[in-house]
């Protein structure tokens, strides 16, 4: 009983933690006008956010890499078939995408992954 006490209390002490810090960094995400997801592989790479995969598919492309070049962030256009694999190697920090389609498919591949919905205000969400 002890150890699920003290799992459970570990469990929330790192959601805290997560959340504190994300909610620094969700401030400088630009304002989105439709729903947007941020997809990165753990908290850690979340904290370091410096580089942005962006599908070559999105419909609005130019738009949303304008919105994070002008806050600070370097943005690559990736494959979409690709975007799992630069999250992985390190070659970038984090995805965004209007698809909740693929923002599913990287947290089923990384189920230790964190979907931040950009619209209307930055969330973590839970899946």
């Amino acid at each position: 009983m002890g150890k699920i006490i003290t799992l459970a209390g570990t469990l929330l002490l790192v959601i805290t933690l997560v959340t504190g810090q994300a909610g620094d960094l969700l401030t400088n995400f630009p304002k989105m006008s439709s729903e947007t997801y941020l997809f990165a592989l753990n908290d850690k790479r979340l904290n370091k956010l410096k580089m942005i995969a962006i599908p070559e598919q999105e419909t609005d492309l130019e738009n949303l890499k304008s919105l994070f070049e002008k806050n600070g962030f370097r943005v690559g256009i990736i494959p979409e078939d690709l975007i799992a694999r630069t999250l992985e190697t390190g070659m970038m920090d984090c995805s965004v995408s209007t698809s909740m389609e693929l923002v599913s498919e990287l947290k089923d591949r990384f189920p230790e992954g964190l979907i931040i919905s950009l619209f209307p205000k930055p969330t973590i969400l839970n899946k």
